[in-house]
């Protein structure tokens, strides 16, 4: 199989531009996510920098939404493969992502939220059988009065 890969060049600008009002939130915390800039709330990633825009994380009915703004678009790092709750945010002067602050706001809030919610529990994997081999059964539990394989070794009388 191929490998695929995906552009990771960044515009710098667009990452000064981010920093000089996410990082007033002390919850931001700024990191890295494939190689590019990325900010996070909680450990859990809401924006980041991809080319020449900002992606960010927003809730569904958002995101469909901001798609029919200028500027704003699906985030797809790859051909064919739109991040689902992510758009990219695109414009001509990277300063003016400061009026998009709102957005950030948003995504800082969704994705908090998202952050403090218990982790949905997931069932137990199964592993299916080799091909061609059928499973093994289970092994009998001994119980502590079955008597055990070895036989206990004899006692010699006492000579005397």
């Amino acid at each position: 199989m191929p490998k695929m890969a995906f552009n990771t060049s960044f515009n710098p600008e667009v990452k000064e531009a981010l920093e000089s009002f996410l990082l007033e939130d002390v919850e931001v915390e700024p990191g890295k996510a494939f190689g590019m800039p990325a900010y996070y709330i909680n450990g859990k990633m809401f924006a980041g920098v991809w080319g020449d825009g900002a992606t960010l994380k927003v809730p569904a009915d958002q995101a469909a939404e901001l798609l029919a703004r200028d500027g704003i678009s699906e985030f797809e790092p790859m051909a064919g493969r739109v991040m689902r709750n992510w758009v990219l945010i695109t414009r001509g002067d990277p300063a003016d992502l400061r009026k998009d602050k709102d957005l950030f706001d948003t995504a800082i809030e969704y994705v908090r939220e998202l952050s403090l919610k218990a982790p949905a529990a997931r069932p137990a994997k199964r592993r299916p059988a080799a091909a061609g081999k059928a499973s093994k059964p289970a092994a009998k539990k001994k119980s502590g009065n079955a008597p055990s394989a070895k036989p206990a070794a004899r006692k010699k009388p006492k000579a005397g």
